[in-house]
């Protein structure tokens, strides 16, 4: 009998160990060891273009960018004026399969009116 509470105690004394890390890990991790958030940077939009393909709007101050993010590289596409983040509309001289770095984007101030979001006119134009 004194082998079963021996057990019953050390048991009970490893999960408590293990939910009081968790508890500690979980407090040190919103604090800002594991998730370090920048003043500067801001991602303010994503599109997942495929699994390993990515379309990220990033503001750093008062200046967007458009940024393409995959397994190999990570490509600067264009800085977006304000006009820009209203409104997108694909050059006409893409082909749909083009590598995306070739493609350009660019906007029309005769779209403002359609009050879409960035991403989801990017993925409609790209027929994604």
């Amino acid at each position: 009998m004194g082998y079963i509470s021996n057990f019953i105690v050390y048991f009970l004394a490893m999960i408590g160990i293990i939910i009081l890390a968790l508890y500690v890990y979980k407090q040190f991790n919103v604090s800002g060891i594991g998730n370090r958030r920048s003043n500067l940077l801001s991602i303010e939009d994503t599109l997942s273009l495929t699994p390993r393909k990515t379309l990220y709007v990033v503001r750093e101050g008062s200046e967007r960018f458009l940024i393409a993010a995959d397994l190999d590289r990570t490509t600067l596409i264009s800085k977006l004026e304000e006009r820009d983040v209203e409104t997108i509309k694909v050059n006409p001289r893409m082909i749909k399969g083009a590598n995306l770095s070739e493609s350009a984007v660019s906007a029309q101030d005769n779209v403002r009116a359609m009050n879409k979001p960035i991403m989801k006119e990017i993925r409609k134009r790209l027929n994604f």
